[in-house]
């Protein structure tokens, strides 16, 4: 049986899966502990990276290759979220107002947004950069000691988190 089998949890196939955009975004938002009110940025993050919620064309389903989803503007829509989370700049905590224009999909308000905001433009519910000590107790050994010190290197940054979430790394299961 396949379950039973040593090589389905050896230790050397450990991170050599290259994560899909849904899977990558999931473990970013999890390893980031960030509370979610407003998934609108997460679906738009899906569909930046080509792989739209519920949206595979074909009846067989997306890709779960590396070839498919490994490419340089993957790479840079990943780098993009990994910097807005790890900043503490996403609108995933604001307050959803699905009152505005009556459209579920106008925007998200925030508590302590500015009012003049034009209605579907949505608001940033910015907040501290993730601290990278508690990120990478999170995520444990999954980043390699070389990747660490690759982050240590670069001395204290706001840019810390988004590097770790942004590692070849973290973007492996």
């Amino acid at each position: 049986m396949l379950f039973k089998s040593p090589e389905f949890r050896a230790s050397a196939h450990i991170g050599e899966k290259f994560k899909t955009p849904y899977q990558y975004v999931i473990s970013v938002v999890r390893a980031a502990g960030v509370r979610v009110n407003n998934v609108r940025p997460l679906l738009a993050a899906l569909n930046r990276m080509g792989m739209p919620l519920y949206g595979c064309q074909s009846p067989d389903g997306y890709k779960n290759t590396e070839d498919v989803w490994l490419n340089p503007d993957a790479l840079a829509q990943r780098i993009s979220f990994a910097s807005g989370i790890g900043l503490g700049r996403s609108p995933l905590a604001a307050v959803i107002d699905d009152t505005i224009d009556n459209d579920p999909y106008a925007g998200a308000k925030s508590r302590n947004s500015d009012s003049t905001k034009a209605p579907g433009q949505g608001a940033t519910a910015d907040g501290p950069p993730l601290d990278v000590n508690a990120l990478l107790a999170t995520v444990g050994d999954q980043i390699s000691t070389q990747t660490r010190e690759k982050i240590g290197a670069s001395g204290p940054s706001s840019l810390s988190a988004a590097q770790v979430l942004g590692s070849p790394d973290f973007m492996r299961r």
